[in-house]
């Protein structure tokens, strides 16, 4: 006997199917809703992140920029400071000329015992000039020394400066991406297409 066609029984299981298919339809899309959901929520959070961090780095490439001008300023005053002991050093050198003169001029003179009161006024002050020039001396040595520290400290702060630079440069570009850039951040709802 040949297959009898009933097509109403064909029209039931094609419903059943395309109930199954629109059952899965609809479970595939609210899946796709909560994906999308979890994807923005994330994408909030790491935006949140990015323009926190990019607020810090912004906020202490400001504080290195200020620690930068007050070193700048430091190193300033120290040179200041080393030239005038440089000046003072080289006028401490009249005085010790005239002394070493003036000690010439007693020493020879003709009378054997020339150790009264001018000599020793003239001893102490040598001993005087001697004294502050190696005061003098040793200022200019630890000036210098610590302007050389301070400009070591400068350059190392001028690294970090361009290191946070360069870091605020990336987070401020981070913030703006889209899911056509090149880096796989992602903006607020960049996971839907646009319509064109």
């Amino acid at each position: 006997m040949a297959h009898i066609y009933h097509p109403v029984s064909l029209l039931e299981e094609s419903a059943a199917i395309q109930q199954e298919a629109d059952k899965r339809a609809m479970h595939l899309k609210n899946e796709l809703q909560s994906i999308i959901v979890d994807e923005k929520d994330a994408q909030t959070k790491n935006l949140h992140w990015l323009k926190t961090h990019a607020q810090i780095v912004h906020q202490w490439t400001r504080k290195i920029e200020s620690n930068i001008q007050l070193l700048d300023e430091e190193i300033i005053h120290q040179i200041g400071r080393r030239n005038c002991l440089r000046k003072a050093i080289n006028t401490l050198k009249i005085a010790a000329n005239v002394n070493a003169e003036s000690q010439l001029c007693r020493s020879t003179k003709l009378d054997g015992d020339y150790r009264d009161d001018v000599a020793r006024e003239i001893e102490k002050e040598k001993m005087l000039i001697d004294c502050v020039n190696t005061q003098l001396r040793n200022g200019l040595t630890e000036i210098e020394e610590y302007i050389e520290r301070m400009k070591a400290a400068k350059e190392d702060l001028e690294s970090l400066w361009s290191y946070k630079q360069e870091n605020y440069g990336i987070e401020c570009d981070n913030i703006n991406l889209k899911q056509s850039s090149s880096t796989t951040m992602l903006k607020f709802g960049s996971n839907r297409e646009s319509n064109k």
